[in-house]
């Protein structure tokens, strides 16, 4: 029996990628567009917790060899990229249902410390009961000894969990542990296609 829905953030949870947040970014120019797209990649050290938003940006800029008019320009909305994210409607929608009929809810994300800190204060996530995020733990999914950490947390049994993540390999991951679980597909499916899993996995909605 399914106890315990376990949501990943991006592009579960919230919206898109990186593509959003430029088109809410005022930018000037394609080359522009282009440049700022790469800081939205390489993301590990930032989910490993190794360094911070203000660092990884730092690091972009010196890779890109970009001058001061950036800092001027982009610096504040990329360092809080995070406020431009909208809410995947539906998911959060589906949040506060579960929670109704008593469902547990979890997150478990490959994520950084600012962008979680923002995320827990929105009223949004107020029904979620716990979370898991790879920078407090160096750990990131796939890697199965993070699901672990959620498990013993919890104190959870894996084959009462089920996991709503945007990519395959983490949710075999899961599957590896007794964990069941949905890729999301939100861009084309919305959630449609997760409830109705859900619902064959017997959990009432």
């Amino acid at each position: 029996m399914i106890k315990n829905i376990i949501f990943d953030v991006g592009n579960v949870i919230w919206k898109g990628n990186s593509k959003s947040i430029i088109n809410y970014i005022k930018i000037n120019s394609l080359d522009d567009k282009e440049k700022i797209a790469t800081f939205f990649e390489g993301f590990r050290k930032l989910d490993l917790g190794e360094e911070t938003i203000e660092e990884h940006y730092e690091r972009w800029k010196k890779i890109n060899n970009l001058n001061s008019i950036y800092d001027e320009k982009y610096k504040n909305q990329l360092i809080k990229y995070y406020e431009h994210r909208e809410f995947n409607t539906e998911i959060i929608n589906l949040i506060n249902k579960l929670k109704e009929n008593n469902y547990k809810i979890y997150v478990l994300s490959n994520n950084n410390k600012k962008a979680m800190d923002y995320l827990k204060k929105c009223e949004e996530t107020k029904n979620i009961d716990g979370w898991v995020i790879s920078y407090e733990y160096k750990l990131v999914k796939p890697d199965e000894n993070f699901y672990k950490i959620l498990f013993n947390k919890y104190n959870l049994k894996p084959e009462e969990c089920f996991l709503v993540d945007d990519k395959e390999k983490n949710i075999k991951a899961g599957n590896n542990l007794r964990m069941n679980g949905h890729v999301l597909d939100y861009e084309n499916n919305k959630a449609e296609k997760l409830i109705e899993d859900l619902r064959l996995k017997g959990v009432k909605i």
